[in-house]
């Protein structure tokens, strides 16, 4: 037998041992979160969102963005519509269907009430637990300026990371400069009242210090104040702006549609404070929120410099990375000016609710690209008109928008959802994107990651066929665009949580069936998870092709000394790319990695939490790739080690 085929088997028969003289010792309980621990939980919320593995560099926006609802959790009996949108793993039927039950039957007694809501299953509840509550407000929230001293949180993060250690002497000589990443931080925070940080960056190949270069290589920081006078935000330094659809502006994570097929209206709308490792996508400058009675007002202003080819004092080329490795890349660094000036005014009732968006794009030197259909010159002006309405189980909403090129461009996307119960629902969106509509920071529903030249219709249908056991299928069709996907899902969580997803989906003359299978179990202080995937996959011409991986990650917490210990081992078949795995591992704090792997390989790490007081926490993370066989394109063993060291007082 093959020496990789008895590892192989060996992993297969320990993974079933211990599924199985776990699951005969099952005693957690569904109440008892401590078994599921914060970070697992908006890291099950992130994966799940996340499908297109597109905001992976803002995972820790996301986690700071919800450990800031975990310390200030919603009043779920005074919430507003506004506030639970922030839960995205929410549809927006199950938030609808929230406040219609507050509605008719008055303020819930019980958190466990929230089971009598058809809608909600007991996942939903899980994860909506850490971040709401039931009573009266927790504590006088009316600003004092002295509590900007007494009662403010300050947090220091200093994080360091040697990636793919055994090829750090090709780093060196591939680059100008050393083989770490490297991350320093600075937080404040009143509550959510005020938000204060600094942060600075350096990737690795990127010099810290010598000839070439001093310091680290990106520098933000922001300011953000909420609820101040007619003020719902402002903010100063760097931030996210979101408005309508998204075809003007929308910088911020937008759900995938294999999450839930039929939320693909836009949500987390507004301007929202940015210290993320993305050096492109967001802006630098001021902004603000005005609320007077039904309007509500932003508007924002940027100036930043972006990575560019600039040849006779022309744009050629513009770059979103933010590498800056070799004397090329430097030589790009900063050599465009950016202006944003921007303004929505929004008007919102019960019912309905309609604005208008506009930015205006001014570079110093003018964009002139080698598709005659993209944006060219010195300036854009990009406006439109969004608007929303419901009426019982009817929605209608969309946007239209126009943006100056060579030729006016048009883009236009509007839908009509209907949801006559709980357990079933229906979008229709259409979309027509020309091709000489143009933007920089366009971020809606797409089947293409640019938004342009493109007409399709989106059809999508939900319908939970028993509580926990839920089937969806969306279709995404125009002439030369196929897009065809269908969903079985069943998670429950009890004693156990257990998750198992079959997806088939046919996209441009492939099909792909994958299934996926979660188990969760605890044992007192010994948390586990089981994994098992798989996949066929088949292109016109080609023949069939298959995948396969397994996993087990188990999580044991020491009480002294403070230790919390994770690993996992798994192993991936996948000799085929189109058979590829996206790998989703615990990381160190604001971390998560997402890993993508084909070939023959075994996949493992240790992550180690340790609480030295209660001011400062160490996380240390050492993972490993190892491919049984050679695979194109991947190193035959790759080890990484991420260190992080936090202070908070």
């Amino acid at each position: 037998m093959p020496k990789h085929k008895s590892h192989i088997n060996k992993l297969i028969i320990c993974t079933i041992a211990i599924a199985t003289l776990t699951i005969t010792q099952v005693k957690a309980d569904i109440n008892d979160l401590s078994a599921f621990s914060i970070d697992d939980i908006i890291a099950d919320i992130y994966d799940n969102i996340d499908e297109d593995r597109q905001f992976e560099k803002d995972f820790d926006v996301f986690y700071e963005n919800f450990i800031s609802l975990n310390q200030n959790p919603i009043n779920i009996n005074q919430a507003t519509q506004e506030q639970l949108e922030q839960l995205l793993f929410l549809s927006d039927e199950q938030i609808d269907d929230i406040l219609l039950y507050i509605y008719r039957y008055g303020p819930l007694q019980s958190i466990y009430e929230l089971q009598l809501i058809n809608s909600l299953h007991s996942y939903d509840i899980r994860d909506m637990l850490p971040f709401i509550y039931i009573g009266e407000k927790k504590e006088d929230d009316t600003f004092k300026w002295r509590d900007i001293i007494d009662k403010g949180k300050h947090e220091v993060l200093f994080r360091i990371d040697l990636r793919n250690a055994e090829k750090t002497k090709a780093i060196r000589q591939q680059y100008i400069g050393d083989p770490l990443y490297s991350y320093l931080k600075y937080k404040y925070n009143l509550s959510d009242k005020i938000e204060l940080g600094l942060h600075a960056e350096k990737d690795v190949g990127e010099q810290f210090w010598g000839p070439t270069y001093y310091g680290f290589d990106k520098y933000g920081g922001y300011l953000q104040i909420r609820d101040l006078w007619k003020f719902k935000t402002i903010v100063i330094g760097d931030y996210k702006a979101n408005f309508g659809e998204g075809l003007v502006v929308n910088q911020m994570l937008r759900m995938g549609k294999a999450y839930n097929p039929l939320t693909i209206k836009n949500r987390n709308k507004g301007l929202q404070k940015y210290g993320g490792n993305d050096e492109f996508n967001f802006f630098r400058g001021i902004g603000a929120t005005a609320g007077f009675g039904n309007f509500e007002v932003s508007a924002f202003y940027s100036f930043k410099t972006l990575d560019a080819k600039i040849a006779n004092n022309i744009m050629t080329t513009y770059y979103t990375n933010g590498y800056h490795r070799t004397e090329t890349e430097l030589s790009h660094r900063n050599t465009n000016r950016q202006h944003i000036v921007g303004l929505d005014a929004t008007y919102k009732n019960r019912y309905i609710d309609i604005g208008v968006t506009f930015l205006e794009n001014i570079l110093q030197y003018p964009m002139k690209s080698s598709e005659k259909e993209y944006f060219h010159g010195k300036n854009q002006t990009i406006g439109s008109v969004h608007y929303h309405t419901h009426y019982n189980s009817w929605a209608f909403f969309g946007e239209t928008a126009l943006a100056s090129n060579r030729k006016l461009g048009v883009a236009t996307l509007n839908g009509i959802k209907y949801h006559p119960i709980a357990n079933l629902g229906f979008v229709i969106a259409h979309r027509y994107y020309s091709k000489y509509f143009d933007n920089m920071y366009a971020n809606a529903l797409s089947y293409k990651s640019r938004l342009n030249n493109e007409q399709t219709i989106y059809f999508a249908t939900d319908i939970n066929l028993l509580r926990d056991i839920n089937f969806s299928v969306s279709t995404d069709i125009w002439k030369q665009y196929q897009n065809i996907m269908v969903v079985i899902s069943h998670e429950r969580f009890e004693q156990y949580s257990i998750k198992f997803q079959s997806r088939w989906k046919h996209r441009d003359n492939q099909h792909r069936i994958s299934g996926k299978l979660n188990f969760d179990y605890a044992v007192g202080a010994l948390t586990l998870r089981s994994i098992a995937e798989g996949n066929i996959s088949k292109k016109e011409k080609r023949r069939l092709t298959y995948g396969a991986t397994i996993s087990q990650k188990a999580e044991y917490r020491f009480l002294k000394p403070n230790i919390v210990l994770q690993a996992c081992i798994g192993y991936v078949y996948a000799p085929n790319y189109d058979n590829r795995f996206y790998i989703s591992e615990n990381d160190i704090l604001y971390a998560y990695s997402q890993n993508m792997i084909y070939g023959n390989a075994l996949r493992s790490y240790l992550n180690i939490r340790y609480s030295i007081s209660n001011n400062w926490k160490i996380y240390l993370k050492i993972s490993n790739t190892y491919q049984i066989e050679k695979t194109k394109n991947f190193d035959k063993s790759r080890t990484d080690l991420h260190l992080l060291l936090r202070y908070t007082y």
